[in-house]
């Protein structure tokens, strides 16, 4: 039996665990459905602005494809009531209609004491939540017990009201059974699954990223081949077009060559017209244009 018990640690352990995954993220439901009403959820994510928001959180990591599909259901509407409580503290931190005052040093670090604002208790919540995740052996010690403990419980107070305060403080003192260690196991289990699915998840991611780089290097040359087969397609217009233009002139140039041999087949005919006079001219010594006259000479000649 004792074999099997739980050490102190590991107690503290399992009491923060359930604090945290069991009555706190009920504590954050209550402020998150006072700033997004359940009945109008659905057209509060639809809402153009909204969503152009929730797309550049997805875009950064901020919000998983799994809480996304809880956003966005392929199937029936939004119900908040699936929201983990990563997702509701994502929503509340980072929808600009949200009025809730921004922690001191901001969500990622571990306000002050002094901070009691609903967004300072988010933060606490979430600072715990990230610390037990990293705790890798199982056990919480004495002293960050109880500094935590007051630090989550005062926040469930504030958030979720007296009820839950006394659900932490129940918890507190009740007695762990055998089934703690069970618990403790499943948690540890939990852990070691969750790793394993955030590296191959990281693997995916990273083979996701050379995929797209090489699809992107693709796309590039793709772009860069376009483009040369355009500038050769621009110059073989120009060169279509510059042979069009040598065609018309050559074209013109013919049409004008065959005229000047019409011009000069005709010249010919001409010449070889007046060849032909002159040719005649010289086997008579009267030239014809002159043979009636000189008849009439001789003739009067003749008679005087």
């Amino acid at each position: 039996m004792a074999s099997n018990a739980l050490s102190q640690e590991e107690e503290n352990y399992v009491r923060m665990s359930l604090l945290l995954t069991g009555i706190s993220p009920r504590a954050v439901r209550v402020l998150f459905d006072k700033e997004f009403p359940p009945a109008s959820i659905s057209l509060t994510v639809n809402d153009k602005k909204v969503k152009q928001k929730l797309n550049d959180l997805r875009g950064k990591r901020v919000i998983n494809k799994a809480q996304w599909d809880l956003l966005f259901p392929t199937s029936g509407i939004t119900d908040s009531k699936t929201f983990d409580v990563t997702l509701m503290i994502a929503l509340l931190r980072n929808l600009p209609n949200v009025p809730l005052v921004l922690p001191v040093n901001g969500y990622d670090q571990l306000p002050v004491t002094t901070e009691t604002t609903p967004a300072s208790d988010l933060a606490r919540i979430k600072h715990y939540r990230n610390l037990l995740a990293h705790l890798n052996d199982g056990k919480v010690d004495g002293a960050l017990f109880t500094t935590a403990w007051k630090d989550i419980s005062d926040a469930v107070l504030r958030i979720g009201g007296n009820a839950m305060k006394q659900e932490c403080d129940q918890l507190m003192t009740k007695p762990l059974d055998m089934s703690s260690q069970e618990i403790l196991r499943d948690l540890n289990q939990a852990k070691v699954d969750i790793e394993l699915i955030k590296q191959t998840h990281e693997t995916l991611d990273t083979e996701l990223k050379q995929d797209i780089k090489k699809i992107k290097l693709d796309h590039d040359k793709s772009k860069k081949d376009m483009k040369m087969l355009t500038f050769r397609q621009a110059n073989l217009k120009r060169s279509h077009n510059l042979l069009q233009h040598k065609q018309n002139v050559s074209n013109q140039q013919a049409k004008r060559f065959k005229k000047d041999v019409n011009r000069l087949e005709l010249d010919q005919i001409n010449v070889n017209v007046d060849v032909k006079k002159l040719k005649s001219t010289s086997e008579d010594p009267v030239p014809w244009n002159r043979r009636d006259s000189r008849s009439t000479v001789r003739k009067t000649d003749i008679e005087t």
